[in-house]
């Protein structure tokens, strides 16, 4: 993989060390957020390629972060991601994500994401 800029944003450390884990080694330069206010933060003092938000975080859910980034006119492709039942690829796409996973999900989905942006 060329070098790709990605944020993961979740409140699961565990989540966020796994992706920097996996995507590290194939080229990925990967920064992590705790919290949907930190990833904003993030996203204000860095460009990046790549956003995987969780979507259930404190201060400032995925949900909340793919509204906001929507209107944006540039803005990283965005993958959310959820455990919820309610939420499925078309409720994703209405707040504005390109991609959605749902958790539990595997290395490989991820692998394919990156290989399809």
């Amino acid at each position: 993989m060329e070098e790709i800029k990605i944020l993961v944003a979740d409140d699961k450390k565990n989540t966020c060390q796994l992706f920097k884990e996996y995507l590290t080694p194939m080229g990925g330069k990967v920064d992590v957020a705790y919290d949907g206010k930190r990833a904003l933060e993030c996203l204000d003092s860095k460009s990046y390629d790549l956003l995987f938000l969780d979507c259930n975080m404190p201060e400032l859910s995925g949900i909340e972060m793919a509204r906001y980034l929507k209107a944006k006119r540039t803005r990283p492709k965005i993958v959310v991601m959820t455990g919820y039942a309610f939420m499925d690829e078309g409720f994703a796409k209405a707040i504005g994500a390109d991609v959605y996973l749902k958790k539990p999900f595997l290395l490989d989905d991820v692998k394919k994401v990156i290989n399809g942006r």
